[in-house]
């Protein structure tokens, strides 16, 4: 891969992650803040503090899944420095620049891709 090449996946992959870290701060001094102290406590009947606790459901799936990009593009600009970046981690073969545009942090190329996924559904049953 190109050095330009490398230097913008990098700039996107920081950009993408600073945008998650801020969105991250913000959600959770949301959720721990003043807005969220008026319904704890506030003497919800049961629908509301059920309504409330499939919110905090949700919200916490949005952190894990946040938190689960995170370390994908930051091991995306480890790649990067170490000179692997681009590589399926599978069979060593180039990822086709295509999927690095939509998934910036892809550590497969397509067809291995497929294989874990399809090898995940079959530990699944």
């Amino acid at each position: 891969m190109r050095e330009a090449m490398k230097r913008r996946y990098r700039e996107m992959l920081s950009r993408r992650r600073e945008e998650l870290l801020k969105e991250s701060h913000c959600r959770m001094k949301g959720s721990l803040g003043g807005e969220r102290q008026q319904t704890v406590g506030g003497g919800l009947d049961p629908a509301d503090q059920s309504v409330q606790h499939h919110c905090d459901t949700i919200q916490c799936w949005q952190f894990e899944t946040e938190k689960n990009i995170i370390r994908k593009i930051e091991l995306a600009l480890r790649r990067i420095e170490e000179g692997d970046y681009g590589i399926c981690e599978d069979c060593h073969d180039e990822i086709d620049e295509k999927r690095l545009r939509i998934l910036p942090y892809a550590l497969y190329c397509r067809g291995c891709q497929e294989l874990q996924e399809k090898g995940e559904i079959e530990r699944r049953r």
